[in-house]
Order: structure tokens, then C-alpha cells, then sequence
């Protein structure tokens, strides 16, 4: 009798909101003409010796979700000129490729995205954000061309620029998750905390339920047609750290403001603080390295968070949650 053994991987885990807006357009208005595209298309985004890329990109399911799942892959060259041995430097250059990867679940309802590193020195959000952005963008610059060249061949006339207002550039923002607990550890750290500035961001088609101050200020933002709203509190004496506290994990629980903190610490030396420091994490075990099998343990992990409170989930608007009905029929036909 033979028993199969299955190596177990450690994954850590994020999670963030995936804002992506064209003008007053959202990601399911363009779901099939330019993010798909720019997900499932073979393109690679290049920063001197490093490429970053998506592979094993699927459209699928995952616990009644439906989920842009994938793998995202960091593919340097590591260059090396010297090594230590037997007490001295010696010359040898070297080159060696090393691929570090994440496996990413975006969310198609809720606009979440879970990010799964595998590796030591894996791709980060950061990495992540700038990769999505200029493939969208190379999507979106393919989109308007074919759509120009429709009209040329149908006789219409029709430029470039009419196109670009009709259909405004993608804009991305990738806005890490956080938990209270994290953020309460976070800001135990200032000694005076000084300065907290919350830059609100263009929110997706979800209700925010952030409280009535952030809902109103973020309303009236889309009311004055203003492309940045920036709330700043401010006392040189130290601002109320309990308050803030409430008032940070309000405003960061759905990923739609970004909050910078501003203080010393118990040694008197500057303390600075963003999202990323206080964005809530763990790490899973997932029983080797398919991504369908990560992104399903992704998942769960994220509804777990989600079930014991610690993150919150928008509505989904009934129009989204009828085009992606439209989505899953047309790929179950």
C-alpha cells in the first residue's frame, strides 16, 4: 500500500480594496473589454532587470464568488560580484533568475482583492497595484484603437479624443485592510500622536457604511466633482488616542481612505504611519502549490475575517449583482 504525501505550504495573507475607475465608470462597466483583457492577456511589465507578469489567470467560482484568480510573479536577475570566503572577499560574479510569487483572488463583487505571498521576497500589493495599472492602461489604449478602427471601417466619423471622453482612462487604487486590534497595536506605539490625515479615495459602486462623518465628506466629494477630499486633524500636545483609534478603524474598515499618522514614539524620535502598517494579515497552511487550491484556502481565510468582525464587506448594488449573473452564464454556456 502506497501513501501519498502532500508537501503543506505557509502563505501569508492580505487583503485590500481594488478601486478601479474610468472617469464615473466602474470595473463591471468594462469587465469584459478591458479588465479581462488585461488579466488574462500575456503581457509583461518591465523595471530594469526585474519583469513582472500574471500567469494561470482564470475567470472562475470560488464559495458563490465569482473571482479573477491568478498567480503573480516577480522575475529578477540577481547579479553578484563578490563572496566572503575563508576570511577574504573574493571576486566571482554571478548571475542567477529567481521568481518569487503571489497568488492574488480579486473579487468581482465586492472589488476585495486577497493576496497570497509564497515565497520569501515575494511580489507586494505596491508591486501589484503598478503592474494591474499599466496592464489596464495597455488594455484600455487597445480598446479605444479598436474601437476607432470600427468606425473608420463602417465610414463614421469619430476621433481619438471623442473616445477618451466617452471612455476616460482606468484609475487604480490598491488600499490595504486593516482590523481595529491592528491598528489599536499600531497607535500604542506613539507616545504623542500629532497629526492624523485621511485622503479619501473615488469609492466603487458599494455603499461604504464608514459612519455618517465619512459617508457625508466622501458624498460631497462626488457632489463638488472633486478628485481629492484630505480631512486632517491636528495638536503638537497629542491628539486623543482612543478617538482616533475609533475613528481610524471606521475609516479604514473598507479599504476607501487612505490614513497617515504623525507622532513620536516613547523615545521622543518621529513615528510615521500609513495604511500598510497597520493592514491586517495571517498565515495559512495550504497543502501544495495549485492556484485554484491557494486561492480556495484565500477565500476561506477572508471569510473568516469577515465572519468574526474583523473586516467589513460593502452591499453589493443589485446592478452588479446582475451583470455578474450575465458573466457566469455567458462562461457556463
Amino acid at each position: 500500500m502506497y501513501r501519498v504525501w502532500i508537501m503543506k505550504k505557509d502563505i501569508a495573507m492580505e487583503a485590500a480594496n481594488f478601486t478601479l475607475k474610468f472617469g464615473g465608470a466602474n470595473l463591471l462597466d468594462y469587465l469584459e473589454e478591458i479588465v479581462l483583457p488585461a488579466f488574462l492577456g500575456e503581457r509583461v511589465r518591465r523595471y530594469a532587470d526585474t519583469r513582472y507578469f500574471f500567469t494561470n489567470v482564470t475567470l472562475t467560482e470560488i464559495q458563490g464568488v465569482v473571482c479573477l484568480v491568478g498567480r503573480f510573479v516577480k522575475d529578477v536577475m540577481l547579479h553578484s560580484e563578490q563572496r566572503f570566503i575563508k576570511g577574504e572577499i573574493v571576486q566571482d560574479e554571478r548571475k542567477m533568475q529567481s521568481s518569487p510569487s503571489a497568488v492574488f483572488v480579486l473579487m468581482l463583487d465586492t472589488h476585495r482583492v486577497i493576496f497570497g505571498k509564497e515565497t520569501k521576497h515575494p511580489p507586494t500589493l505596491q508591486n501589484f497595484e503598478g503592474t494591474a495599472i499599466r496592464f489596464l492602461k495597455d488594455a484600455h489604449k487597445e480598446y479605444i484603437e479598436r474601437l476607432y478602427n470600427e468606425a473608420d471601417e463602417e465610414g463614421r466619423k469619430i476621433t481619438k479624443v471623442g473616445l477618451l471622453k466617452e471612455h476616460p482612462y482606468p484609475e487604480l487604487q490598491v488600499v490595504p485592510l486593516s482590523s481595529e486590534g491592528d491598528i489599536n497595536s499600531f497607535i500604542k506605539r506613539f507616545a504623542k500622536l500629532q497629526r492624523v490625515q485621511y485622503t479619501f479615495t473615488p469609492r466603487n459602486d458599494e455603499a461604504d457604511n464608514a459612519g455618517f462623518f465619512f459617508d457625508s465628506a466622501q458624498e460631497q466629494q462626488a457632489v463638488v466633482g472633486s478628485k481629492t477630499l484630505t480631512i486632517t486633524h491636528t495638536n503638537k500636545e497629542g491628539l486623543d488616542k482612543s478617538s482616533v483609534t475609533e475613528e481610524v478603524a471606521a475609516a479604514t474598515a473598507q479599504g476607501n481612505q487612505v490614513v497617515k499618522l504623525t507622532g513620536l514614539d516613547k523615545a521622543g524620535d518621529k513615528l510615521n504611519g500609513d495604511n500598510a502598517d497597520f493592514q491586517i494579515k495571517k498565515k495559512i497552511e495550504v497543502p501544495g502549490r495549485r492556484v485554484e487550491v491557494i486561492a480556495d484556502y484565500l477565500v476561506h481565510g477572508f471569510m473568516d475575517w469577515v465572519s468574526n468582525k474583523l473586516i467589513k464587506l460593502p452591499v453589493v448594488p443589485k446592478r452588479s449583482r446582475e451583470k455578474l449573473q450575465q458573466v457566469k452564464d455567458s462562461y457556463e454556456e
